[in-house]
């Protein structure tokens, strides 16, 4: 079992896909080098083209030699800066980090400013205007429990046409730092396209 942190602004999502580079590859190729043999790797879900994450997890069968907790460090010598493994540890054998995460996190991040930090304008958006931090928090509440969101499923969604677009928000919030307000939204699973 791995964290796994990256800038996803080169990849085209997490899933290996015929379009272009992805996470998982990049780690499936440094994980080959580190074992010497190809190596299945399962991820706790999907990430979309662009999208970065600070905590990924995943999973894959281990039986090397380096000791597992030393396992990130030997990774990232081979691995490109924009990924990184932050830690490892043992799991059973029948743990699957997709079956077993209970939520994910999203965090969304906008600056109310005429003028683009030149620091973070590639993660965040940027507004000109005020925002009305107590109507985005309300808003937000809204959004907390079991719902249907097929309304905010994005066209032609796989899950829509099985009509399972049923998923638990467990907290939506925005905070305010200055110039800086962050959406966090936590949920049990999400639809596509269902938070953006």
């Amino acid at each position: 079992f791995i964290y796994l942190a990256y800038d996803g602004t080169a990849y085209h999502g997490w899933q290996i896909q015929p379009n272009g580079e992805s996470v998982q590859e990049c780690l499936m190729r440094a994980l080959a080098t580190l074992m010497r043999r190809e190596v299945e790797v399962i991820g706790a879900g999907r990430t979309d083209a662009g999208v970065h994450a600070r905590r990924f997890a995943l999973n894959f069968h281990y039986d090397g030699r380096i000791p597992v907790q030393r396992i990130p460090l030997a990774l990232n010598a081979r691995l490109p800066m924009d990924v990184r493994a932050l830690a490892a540890q043992q799991v059973p054998d029948d743990f699957h980090a997709r079956y077993a995460a209970r939520a994910k996190t999203y965090h969304y991040r906008l600056r109310c400013s005429a003028v683009d930090d030149p620091f973070d304008y590639e993660t965040c958006h940027r507004v000109n205007g005020p925002l009305d931090l107590a109507a985005m928090q309300a808003a937000a509440a809204h959004f907390v429990g079991r719902h249907d969101f097929l309304a905010l499923c994005a066209s032609g969604s796989s899950a829509a046409a099985h009509g399972d677009t049923v998923r638990t928000i467990t907290a939506c919030t925005v905070q305010q730092d200055g110039e800086l307000y962050t959406l966090s939204v936590t949920a049990d699973g999400y639809l596509y396209n269902m938070v953006r």
